[in-house]
C-alpha cells in the first residue's frame, strides 16, 4: 500500500509542478538553542529557506478552526488562504511561524496539516496569513 502512496505524492508533486508555482518557505533561526534557566537564547541559529511547489488557494470560514480576534479580521479582509505544498522533496516540514513568499508576497504560516495516508505525507494543508 505504500507504494501505491508513494506514486500519489508523486502525481501530487507533477500536478503542482505543471499547475502550480514556486513557493520560498523561509525559517529564521531554525536550530537557535534556548536556556530554560536564563530565559535566553544561546545561539541565534540557522536560517533556512527552500523552494516548493504549490498553490495558494481561497479558504473558506468552515475549513478553519482559529478563535483569535485578528485572525478572524484578516478572514473578513481576504488575508487568510490556504496553501497547498506537495510534501514530495520538501527538506523541511513548513510550521507555525515560518514565513511563504508568493509571487512576491509574503505570508506568515498559521500551521500545518499533513495529509498522510499510511505514514506517507503527500501533501501539506499550510493555513497563511498576508503580513
Amino acid at each position: 500500500m505504500t507504494d501505491f502512496y508513494n506514486d500519489m505524492a508523486d502525481a501530487s508533486l507533477d500536478l503542482l509542478q505543471e499547475l502550480g508555482q514556486d513557493v520560498t518557505i523561509s525559517r529564521v533561526g531554525a536550530d537557535a538553542i534556548f536556556d530554560p534557566a536564563t530565559g535566553e537564547f544561546t545561539s541565534s541559529g540557522t536560517d533556512q529557506s527552500q523552494v516548493v511547489q504549490g498553490a495558494k488557494v481561497p479558504v473558506g470560514k468552515g475549513s478553519l478552526n482559529q478563535s483569535d480576534e485578528q485572525f478572524m479580521q484578516d478572514f473578513v479582509r481576504g488575508k487568510v488562504h490556504m496553501l497547498i505544498i506537495a510534501a514530495k522533496g520538501v527538506s523541511f516540514k513548513p510550521r507555525s511561524g515560518d514565513k511563504a513568499t508568493i509571487s512576491g508576497e509574503q505570508y506568515e504560516i498559521i500551521g500545518n496539516t499533513p495529509i498522510s495516508p499510511a505514514g506517507t505525507d503527500v501533501i501539506y494543508k499550510v493555513p497563511i496569513r498576508q503580513t
